[in-house]
């Protein structure tokens, strides 16, 4: 009976381990070191003071930090080819070797680099994020195709959370805001935290229930939980002084928030066990209907004799047919337009304070929580159009070539529009502060640049309604029909597991009355 016992629980652990949960659980932790690049704002202004940067070259700098994070075709392409241990292993090599020669620079272990050069590493801190960040989100849409959009916006959510988290642990740690130090976090910590997360992460075939987004808002609320308790430790520490043990101890709470999701997956686990020992063989996995295959090799049949024709929305697009859609131009427009205005506003947040004489230990609330707001809504809302427009063949490209106007945006709002006129106003004005560089003071510093912004962003949306407009039939339907056509265990499996869960729970109690 012991045996029988101890046979079971490594069955289970075994089950948690290699489930889609754990893998879900596992992706969190990637993610959050993939927030990286949400910190250039913290340290830019170490490299402006250090190297003596204007505001143009600040923002160059800027423009590789976003042209890393979004030129990610590399990353797509090669996910179309290879395993993802392999992008993980790309990934955690050049965020280490990015984020250790700034740190290296910024501490005068080498000598001082080049714009060019800095250029590089900045790049590099960036565009390491892609690997990682590709086989977590092509691997998740394939485990879960039913829930890809709450599933997309999670993952960039904990990509969100990641800087703030990053923060708070260089904080613990270090026990100061001391932007060296953070740079050296950056460097050893996500490399770490992804080296020991990265096996789960793969493409699993496993039994789906009716139930499944549940457990997806169930880790939603775990989301929102460590979000507002981030907001709240921020503001508590710009207004009171904090020890190091402070400092630990958020960090503590936090670690505990980012555990919930374990809960959940061993939950999750624990009734797929259960189910699988009343119903089924827990090996069976979820296999496509006889009809639907012959619907398959039909829609196969019409690909290879149209292979000229633009497929249905919703069926898989060749990279060639997605990237010249009308609807992908209406994406890309939207996107070098709002996000390359949200990502210029951000990495320029630091700057505006300055201009504004706020104190360093202040914050611009409002700003950066609608700001925030509003670009973490658009990045998931784009994959996950992707995906259901252009199918999931080619997703691991087509959500990197998605991501390519966001540099784009980013290069003319930041360097060609802020940068500019920023320098403009600190030229006319003249004033050198001491380790600082030229700067500019006053509301005039960012009001003209920001007004061509907000112009630019109403285009955007502009483009988004037409967008809205064209697919509107198509979102009338049943996007995900095909996915939940695979579902292996229906209502009726549940409810015959409840069952026969209480009849064996009431017959263990008989048993033991009866001894």
């Amino acid at each position: 009976m012991g045996n029988n016992r101890g046979g079971e629980s490594w069955l289970f652990v075994k089950q948690v381990v290699e489930g889609r949960w754990f893998s879900v659980f596992t992706s969190f932790l990637i993610m959050i070191g993939c927030g990286s690049p949400y910190l250039f704002g913290t340290y830019s202004k170490l490299l402006k003071a250090k190297f003596d940067y204007n505001q143009t070259q600040l923002n160059t700098l800027g423009f590789a930090k976003d042209l890393g994070s979004n030129l990610g075709v590399f990353a797509g392409l090669f996910a179309e080819v290879a395993p993802p241990w392999m992008l993980f292993l790309v990934g955690i090599s050049s965020n280490f070797f990015s984020y250790f020669m700034i740190w290296l620079s910024v501490s005068n272990y080498v000598s001082k680099p080049q714009l060019w050069l800095m250029f590089v590493y900045i790049y590099i801190t960036s565009n390491s994020q892609n690997f990682p960040n590709t086989a977590v989100m092509v691997t998740s849409v394939g485990n879960f195709p039913d829930q890809r959009g709450i599933i997309l916006g999670l993952l960039k959510g904990f990509v969100g959370l990641g800087g703030a988290i990053l923060t708070q642990i260089n904080l613990a740690i270090y026990g100061n805001q001391n932007s060296m130090d953070l740079l050296l976090l950056l460097s050893w910590l996500p490399s770490i935290v992804c080296s020991l997360c990265f096996l789960p992460i793969r493409t699993i075939k496993a039994r789906k229930h009716p139930q499944e987004l549940k457990v997806f808002y169930h880790l939603l609320y775990v989301s929102i939980a460590i979000a507002v308790f981030l907001l709240f430790l921020t503001i508590t520490q710009r207004n009171i002084a904090f020890s190091q043990a402070g400092y630990a101890g958020g960090v503590a709470v936090i670690g505990v928030l980012i555990c919930l999701p374990l809960l959940i997956a061993i939950k999750e686990e624990l009734f797929l066990f259960k189910l699988g020992k009343q119903t089924m063989n827990p090996s069976v996995v979820v296999s496509i209907p006889r009809e639907q295959l012959k619907e398959i090799s039909k829609i196969s049949l019409r690909s290879v004799s149209n292979v000229c024709k633009e497929p249905q929305r919703g069926e898989d697009f060749s990279i060639l047919q997605a990237l010249l859609s009308k609807d992908m131009a209406l994406i890309f427009i939207a996107t070098v337009s709002a996000c390359g205005s949200s990502v210029a506003a951000i990495d320029n947040l630091g700057q505006i304070a300055e201009s504004l004489e706020y104190p360093n230990h202040s914050i611009i609330y409002v700003a950066s929580l609608i700001i925030g707001f509003g670009l973490g809504a658009q990045t998931p809302l784009i994959f996950a159009i992707i995906s259901d427009l252009f199918g999931l063949k080619h997703y691991s490209t087509l959500l990197n070539c998605g991501q390519l106007a966001v540099p784009l945006g980013s290069y003319i709002m930041n360097v060609e529009v802020i940068g500019r006129f920023y320098d403009a106003e600190a030229t006319k004005i003249g004033n050198v502060k001491n380790g600082k560089g030229l700067t500019c003071t006053g509301t005039h510093c960012f009001s003209e640049s920001f007004m061509i912004l907000a112009a630019v962003t109403l285009f955007g949306a502009m483009a988004s309604f037409v967008l809205a407009y064209r697919t509107r039939d198509f979102y009338k339907g049943d996007v995900y029909k095909k996915c939940r056509d695979d579902i292996g265990v229906t209502q009726s499996n549940v409810e015959l597991y409840s069952v026969d869960d209480r009849n064996n729970e009431h017959k263990k109690i008989t048993d033991d009355r009866s001894k």
